[in-house]
C-alpha cells in the first residue's frame, strides 16, 4: 500500500491543476502534491494504467474524479483529508499501445458552455464535506451563509416577519440571492438546466426541491453570465451540480434542539446507486421535519411594545376589546377618542365605564417567525454509455412540501349604532366607528401549504473523433404551489351581525336568533354562533409554473495556435415557460369570489457562442507571462412576448508567474419580466398608512401586472487576482472586485417602500391625495375602484378614504452595486495531523438605489433591509487521524437604523458554530460518521431594530434562531 501525502490547498475552492500526460501512479502524486490530501492505494492497482493530462481549474474531488474516469477504480473517504483508490469494475478498453488509458473525462464547470474551460469570473464551489463541516442540515443553509448572499429574499423568515420587500415568497421557499440583486436575478440550475419557478411569480428556484445526498457539489458564479445562459443571470449562478455515480449505499440522519425554544428538526436520507461498466444508476431520498417558532418565544418580537429595548412602542389602536375612534378632519384621519375597557369576570361595561384615552393592541399575536415544514424528496438517475463515444442518460426529480404558520388575526374599522341592540351611547354619539382586533374572538389567521415540485430530463453526449463533443438535453420541469389562510374575517356578516345591514335570507345566520356582534367585550362576549358567521372569511390561492427546454451544443478545438487550442462551443436552445394564478376569496359578500385568473405563457429561442483563445500557453510561455487566455461569447434571444435581446461577455485569465493569476471580464446581462408581472390582474384593497403628521390615513392600493413592461438590463464587470505561492505550499489567496449596474428594473415603488408611500417624495407620482367627503369626483372614484374586479376594501366607508396608491408593476428602478470579494485559504500538516482555516470577505462598497426616474439616487447601503457593507465567515478544522473539529465565525457588520426618528445605530451580529466530527477507518466506527454541531454555541440575539411591524430585529441580516444542538450520523455500505 502506498501512502503519498504532501501539503497542499483547502479542498472546497477550486484550483488550478496542470497535471501531464503520463502513468497514473505520476497523476496521483502529482494530485496529492496539489491538494494535500493523503492518497491510498496499491502500486499493482494503477502500475499498467495510464492517464492522459489534466488542464483546468477544478476542486479537489472533481479532480480526482477526471484522474480516475474511465479506469474502474472506486473512491473512499474515510475521512475529510485521506482519500483511498481500490479496484472496482472492469478496466476501460485499451488503447492502442495495449495499455489501459484513461479518456479525458472533462466537465463543464460553472460560467462556460466549454469543456475543461476556465471561466474568466469567480467561481466558488461547495462539496458535500462543506456542509458537514458547516453543522447545518442543508443545501440551502450553506448557500444562504455565504457572504455573498443576502436574506432579504428566499428566506422564509424575512418573508414572515415582513423585512422581504418583495412580499412574494408565498410557498416560504429558501432561494439564493446574490449581491443583494434579487432571488430573481439569481439564476439557479440543477445540473446547468433550468428549473420550474417558485413564488408568487414563478422568479426563483427552491433550493429544497432535491435531496441533499443529490448533490454532488454546489458551484457559485458571482458574475453577470447571460452570455452563457440567458435571462436571470445578473447577479450570477447557483449551480447544484447532481452525482451522477454511486457504488453502494448512504443513509444520513441529523436531528436538532435548540436550547431556549429553537423549533426542533429532523432529517433523514438515503442513497444507492450500482455502477457497471459504461453505465450507472442512482436514487436518492431525504425527509425533513422542522417545527415553527412563534413570535411569542421572542421577548423582541412578543407584544409590539419595544421600549424595553430602547425602541419605541409599535403597538397601535386596532384591540379587543376595540377603541372607539374620531375623525381628524385636518388630517382626514382616525384618531383614538375612548378606550373600551376589559373588565374582571368578563363583565360586558356599561357607557359610563368608557374613558377618553385608547387602548394599544399587538397585532403580530399568535404569529409565527418561521413555519412548521414536511418535506420529501426523491432523485433518480441512469446513464449508459452506448458505443464507447455515445452515452445517454435520464434524470428524475419529484419534491412535496407542506408548511403551516400563524399569521396577524384580522383587524378592521367599523361602525356601530343604534340598530345594534349591545350599542353603547358614549358622549351622546347615536354611532360609534371602533378599531378592533379579532385575535380574542377567532384568534390568529391560519395558513396552510403545499408545493410540489418535478423535473424530468433525457439527454446524450456523442464524442465525435478524438476531441469533438456533441451534447444535448430535452427536460420538463413543474411546480405547483398553494395555500389556504382561514380563520379570518368576512366583513358582509360582520356588517350584518352588527345590525349595520338587514338579515339576509341566504345565509344561515340570524341576528334575533344567534344575537349581535358587540364590540365592547373581549372574546366570550359573542357567541359561538356569531364567531362562526364573521369569521369564515379564507382565502385560497393557486399557483403552476412550468418550463420546457431542450438545447444541442457542440464544442471542441477550432484551430492550433502557439499558444495552445481555440476552443469553440456553439448551440441552440428552444425554452418554452408558462405560469397561472388562480383561487379564490371570502373575505366580503355571501359566495366566494373567484380569482381572476390570466394564464401567462412565451416562446423563447436562443443561439449562443463561446471562443476560447488560448494566446500565451504551455508551448510559447516567457518569462513573465506564463499564460493568457481570452474569452468571448455572446448569446442572441427571441422572447414571443417582448421581443430580443444580445448579450455579449470578455474575459481573459493572465498568469505572469507560477502561482498568481490575474482575470477580468464585462459584460451585459438581463432578466426577462416575469410572466406574472405582466399578465396579472389588477387588484384594489384598503390599508392605512401613517401621513407627515404621524396620523393613520385609510387607504385604497391598487396593484398588478403592466403588459408594457421590458425586461431589466445590466453592465457589470469583475477583476480578480489569485495567489497560490509555491513557497507556501496549502496557501491560496483571492480578491475580486466586482461591478453591476442594473437599470429598467421592473418594481411596485409605492409597494417596496408601502409604509412610508404617502410621505417619501420619490414615491408622489403613485399616490393621489383624495377628500371624498366633500369632494363629488374624489367620491366618484373611490366608489369605481371599490366596486371595480377584484377589490376587496373591507369595512371601510368610502368617504373615509384619504389617499390612492398605485403600486404596479413598471420598469422604474436602477441598481448599483460594487464592492469586493476576499477569500484567504491555508491548510498544512502539523506532524501527523492537518490544519485548515479560511476567511471570506465581501465587502460593498455602495448600494446605490433609484427608485424612479425622477427620483434622487439613494445609497441604501447599510441601512435597514438592506445589505450591511461588510459580512465575514471564518473557518478553522483541525484533523488527527479519524478525528476532526471545526470552528466557524460568521460576521455581519453593524448598520443605520434609517426609518427610527432619530435615526440610530445597528449593532453588528456575530455567531460562532462548531463541529466534531468522527471517520473512523476501521474497528466499530468503520462504516459510521458521527458528527456533534453546534451552531450560535454563544446564544446571540440578533441585534434590536426599532422596527414599525413590531418585530425588533432585521431577518435579512440576523436570525432569530439561537443555540442549536444537532447530531448527524452517516452510514456508509
Amino acid at each position: 500500500m502506498l501512502l503519498v501525502a504532501t501539503a497542499g490547498t483547502a479542498q472546497g475552492n477550486a484550483v488550478q491543476f496542470d497535471i501531464r500526460a503520463g502513468s497514473l501512479d505520476g497523476a496521483l502524486r502529482a494530485y496529492a502534491k496539489i491538494t494535500g490530501r493523503q492518497i491510498l492505494y496499491r502500486a499493482e492497482t494503477v502500475r499498467a494504467l495510464r492517464f492522459s493530462g489534466l488542464n483546468a481549474r477544478l476542486t479537489a474531488d472533481v479532480a480526482l474524479e477526471h484522474i480516475l474516469a474511465g479506469s474502474g477504480l472506486l473512491i473512499d473517504h474515510p475521512s475529510a483529508n485521506v482519500v483511498v483508490v481500490r479496484e472496482g469494475i472492469a478496466k476501460s478498453p485499451t488503447a492502442s499501445s495495449g495499455e489501459p488509458t484513461i479518456p479525458i473525462a472533462e466537465i463543464v464547470v460553472t460560467g462556460t458552455n466549454i469543456r475543461g474551460g476556465v471561466p474568466t469570473g469567480p467561481v466558488r464551489t461547495l462539496d458535500r464535506r462543506d456542509l458537514e463541516r458547516s453543522g447545518l442540515g442543508t443545501v440551502g443553509e450553506l448557500i444562504a451563509a455565504q457572504t455573498a448572499n443576502f436574506g432579504g429574499t428566499g428566506n422564509p423568515v424575512a418573508s414572515l416577519t415582513g423585512a422581504d420587500q418583495s412580499t412574494l415568497n408565498y410557498s416560504l421557499a429558501p432561494a439564493a440571492n446574490l449581491r443583494g440583486l434579487g432571488s430573481d436575478a439569481t439564476l439557479t440550475l440543477f445540473d446547468g438546466r433550468r428549473v420550474a419557478g417558485s413564488g408568487g411569480r414563478g422568479d426563483f428556484v427552491d433550493l429544497s426541491s432535491i435531496p441533499s445526498l443529490a448533490i454532488d457539489r454546489v458551484e457559485i458564479l458571482t458574475d453577470g453570465a447571460s452570455a452563457i445562459y440567458g435571462s436571470d443571470a445578473v447577479a450570477g449562478v447557483v449551480n447544484l451540480v447532481l452525482r451522477h455515480r454511486l457504488n453502494g449505499v448512504e443513509f444520513t440522519s441529523r436531528g436538532s434542539v435548540g436550547t431556549r425554544g429553537e423549533p426542533a428538526t429532523f432529517l433523514g436520507g438515503a442513497a444507492g446507486g450500482k455502477t457497471w461498466n459504461g453505465g450507472s444508476v442512482l436514487l436518492a431520498y431525504e425527509y425533513e421535519h422542522r417545527d415553527r417558532l412563534s413570535s411569542a418565544d421572542r421577548a423582541y418580537t412578543a407584544t409590539g411594545d419595544l421600549r424595553p429595548f430602547g425602541g419605541s412602542d409599535r403597538r397601535r389602536y386596532y384591540t379587543s376589546p376595540g377603541t372607539i375612534l374620531s375623525l381628524d378632519r385636518a388630517t382626514s384621519s382616525y384618531v383614538a377618542a375612548y378606550a373600551i375597557p376589559e373588565l374582571a369576570g368578563g363583565r360586558q361595561p356599561t357607557a359610563g365605564d368608557i374613558q377618553p384615552g385608547g387602548n394599544l393592541g399587538n397585532l403580530n399575536a399568535g404569529a409565527d417567525l418561521s413555519p412548521k415544514i414536511e418535506r420529501h424528496a426523491v432523485y433518480a438517475r441512469v446513464e449508459q454509455d452506448l458505443t464507447g463515444n455515445f452515452k445517454i442518460f435520464a434524470d428524475n426529480r419529484y419534491a412535496h412540501r407542506t408548511f403551516d404558520y400563524g399569521s396577524p388575526a384580522s383587524f378592521t374599522i367599523f361602525q356601530v349604532g343604534t340598530a345594534n341592540p349591545n350599542f353603547l351611547r358614549v358622549a351622546g354619539m347615536t354611532s360609534s366607528v371602533i378599531a378592533y382586533d379579532f385575535i380574542n374572538d377567532f384568534g390568529p389567521a391560519d395558513v396552510r401549504g403545499n408545493v410540489s415540485a418535478l423535473s424530468a430530463t433525457g439527454g446524450f453526449e456523442w464524442r465525435i473523433g478524438p476531441a469533438w463533443t456533441v451534447d444535448g438535453y430535452g427536460s420538463y420541469a413543474r411546480e405547483r404551489s398553494g395555500d389556504v389562510s382561514s380563520n379570518q374575517l368576512n366583513s358582509t356578516s360582520l356588517n350584518e351581525a352588527l345590525g349595520n345591514t338587514a338579515d339576509n335570507v341566504a345565509t344561515s345566520y340570524s341576528a334575533a336568533s344567534d344575537g349581535y356582534f358587540t364590540p365592547y367585550g373581549s372574546g366570550a362576549s359573542n357567541s359561538q354562533a356569531v364567531l362562526n358567521f364573521i369569521g369564515a372569511g379564507y382565502a385560497i390561492a393557486t399557483r403552476r409554473s412550468s418550463v420546457t427546454d431542450s438545447l444541442v451544443r457542440a464544442q471542441g478545438p477550432l484551430l492550433r495556435l502557439a499558444g495552445g487550442n481555440v476552443r469553440v462551443a456553439v448551440g441552440a436552445s428552444f425554452r418554452h415557460e408558462s405560469f397561472e394564478r388562480a383561487g379564490e376569496s371570502f373575505y366580503s359578500g355571501v359566495l366566494p369570489v373567484a380569482t381572476i385568473v390570466t394564464p401567462g405563457t412565451r416562446d423563447i429561442k436562443a443561439v449562443f457562442a463561446e471562443l476560447q483563445v488560448p494566446i500565451v500557453g504551455r508551448e510559447n510561455a516567457a518569462a513573465g507571462l506564463r499564460s493568457l487566455d481570452l474569452s468571448l461569447a455572446a448569446r442572441h434571444e427571441d422572447y414571443s412576448d417582448f421581443g430580443r435581446t444580445t448579450n455579449p461577455k470578455i474575459g481573459f485569465a493572465y498568469r505572469p508567474a507560477n502561482g498568481i493569476t490575474l482575470r477580468g471580464s464585462w459584460g451585459t446581462s438581463f432578466r426577462a419580466p416575469a410572466l406574472s408581472e405582466v399578465n396579472d390582474p389588477r387588484r384594489v384593497v384598503a390599508t392605512a398608512l401613517t401621513n407627515s403628521v404621524r396620523a393613520s390615513v385609510p387607504t385604497l392600493f391598487i396593484t398588478g401586472g403592466n403588459p408594457d413592461v421590458g425586461p431589466e438590463r445590466a453592465r457589470t464587470w469583475s477583476g480578480g487576482l489569485v495567489i497560490e505561492p509555491d513557497q507556501i505550499p496549502g496557501l491560496r489567496w483571492e480578491a475580486n472586485l466586482f461591478s453591476t449596474k442594473f437599470r429598467d428594473r421592473i418594481a411596485q415603488p409605492a409597494l417596496e417602500d408601502l409604509t412610508r408611500a404617502l410621505t417619501n417624495p420619490d414615491l408622489a407620482s403613485y399616490v393621489t391625495i383624495v377628500n371624498p367627503r366633500i369632494n363629488a369626483a374624489d367620491l366618484a372614484t373611490v366608489t369605481a375602484l371599490l366596486t371595480s374586479p377584484g377589490a376587496s376594501a373591507g369595512t371601510t366607508p368610502a368617504t373615509s378614504f384619504g389617499a390612492i396608491v398605485d403600486g404596479r408593476f413598471v420598469n422604474t428602478a436602477s441598481l448599483n452595486v460594487s464592492g469586493l470579494d476576499w477569500d484567504l485559504r491555508l491548510t498544512r500538516p502539523v506532524g501527523a495531523d492537518q490544519v485548515s482555516a479560511s476567511i471570506s470577505a465581501t465587502w460593498l462598497f455602495e448600494y446605490r438605489r433609484r427608485l424612479t426616474p425622477l427620483a434622487a439616487s439613494v445609497d441604501r447601503l447599510d441601512t435597514v433591509g438592506n445589505p450591511a457593507n461588510l459580512r465575514l465567515r471564518a473557518l478553522a478544522t483541525w484533523s488527527h487521524r479519524a478525528l476532526s473539529a471545526t470552528l466557524i465565525g460568521n460576521y455581519v457588520d453593524g448598520y443605520k437604523d434609517d426609518v427610527s426618528v432619530p435615526n440610530r445605530h445597528i449593532d453588528p451580529f456575530a455567531t460562532i458554530d462548531a463541529t466534531i466530527a468522527l471517520a473512523a477507518e476501521k474497528g466499530l466506527f468503520a462504516k459510521l460518521r458521527p458528527s456533534l454541531s453546534v451552531t450560535n454555541i454563544l446564544d446571540a440575539d440578533p441585534p434590536f431594530v426599532n422596527r414599525t411591524s413590531g418585530f425588533g430585529f432585521d431577518a435579512t441580516n440576523a436570525s432569530p434562531f439561537g443555540r442549536t444542538v444537532a447530531l448527524a450520523i452517516r452510514y456508509v455500505m
